[in-house]
C-alpha cells in the first residue's frame, strides 16, 4: 500500500493564533534567545498556515534554484512579497529556513 500519509492541511491557523497569544502572556516569546526562536517558529507557522492550498504543497529551496541559477539567495520575505506582488501565492515554511512555498511557476523566481 503506498499513497500519502497526509492529504490534509498540516496547520491549522485560528490554533496557531492562539499558540502565540498564549506563548507572549507567558511570557515565552522575546528578543532574544530561545524567546526568539519561539517567536520566530510560531511567526513561520502562522504564515505557513495562512493558505489551505499551499498547506500541502512542496516547498521550494532558495539555496538551490539560487546556486542553479548562478545568483545570490533571496530573502525568503523579499521572495514571498514580490511572489505575491505579482498575483501568486506564497509562503515561508517551517521545514527549511530558506525555503518557501508558492504555487508560482518556476520562471517567477
Amino acid at each position: 500500500v503506498a499513497g500519502p500519509v497526509w492529504a490534509g492541511p498540516l496547520h491549522d491557523f485560528n490554533a496557531i493564533a492562539a499558540m502565540r497569544a498564549d506563548a507572549e502572556g507567558r511570557g515565552w516569546v522575546g528578543d532574544r534567545g530561545y524567546g526568539r526562536k519561539l517567536g520566530r517558529l510560531l511567526d513561520t507557522l502562522y504564515d505557513e498556515s495562512r493558505d489551505a492550498d499551499l498547506d500541502t504543497s512542496l516547498f521550494i529551496s532558495l539555496d538551490d534554484v539560487a546556486r542553479r541559477a548562478g545568483v545570490r539567495t533571496p530573502s525568503v520575505k523579499g521572495l514571498v512579497a514580490a511572489l505575491e506582488a505579482g498575483g501568486f501565492r506564497a509562503a515561508s515554511t517551517h521545514v527549511e529556513g530558506k525555503a518557501v512555498k508558492t504555487d508560482a511557476p518556476m520562471a517567477a523566481y
